[in-house]
């Protein structure tokens, strides 16, 4: 019988002490990538952007901003992130900001923010962490998806070409902690 009062004191415990150390951890990670994103941000003005993206952006209230040493484009919030090297090459940039707006417009934020907190949650129990990492890549080939239909079917081919440089320059990055980066997933996805 005391056996059986320790063991329910103890798991609570020790569930609590998990969920604390893994939302303490994705926390740190999500303050730390949000302090490099507004330490050397500068906004994007509208001429700069593509030829129709300025008004589309400002209807969502969305906002572009250039990082330099950015590891990936991502949306943080409503706000795409790039790389300045990324506004020479406008083709690309427009391929970009498809991506992006089409997170934005299917709630990615939110939906990485609940998965987090499930993988807080039951961070003891694989099948969520997988579930999790599933859904990570079904939201990044629904935006492509969407990406494809705003930019146009004559688009696609050039679309994945960024895509799969993106995903070769990735390497370097990491992850975002925190965003919704594009180019989630791996090249056999593209």
């Amino acid at each position: 019988a005391l056996q059986r009062v320790r063991l329910r004191v103890l798991l609570p415990g020790l569930w609590a002490v998990g969920m604390v150390v893994v939302g303490g951890y994705m926390l740190l990670g999500r303050l730390r990538f949000a302090r490099l994103l507004h330490r050397g941000r500068r906004e994007v003005c509208s001429e700069q952007l593509p030829p129709g993206w300025d008004g589309r952006l400002r209807r969502k209230k969305m906002r572009v901003y250039l990082l330099p040493g950015l590891p990936g484009p991502c949306l943080v919030g409503r706000g795409i992130y790039v790389e300045p090297a990324l506004l020479k090459e406008q083709g690309r940039l427009r391929h970009v900001l498809a991506h992006e707006y089409a997170h934005a417009l299917q709630g990615d934020s939110f939906w990485t923010v609940v998965r987090c907190v499930l993988c807080m949650v039951y961070w003891f129990y694989p099948p969520v962490w997988i579930s999790a990492w599933e859904a990570k890549q079904d939201s990044e080939l629904a935006c492509d998806e969407r990406a494809i239909r705003i930019l146009g079917e004559a688009e696609r081919f050039a679309y994945g070409r960024t895509l799969l440089d993106l995903l070769t320059d990735r390497k370097r990055c990491g992850g975002c902690a925190g965003a919704v980066p594009i180019a989630g997933g791996r090249k056999s996805h593209v």
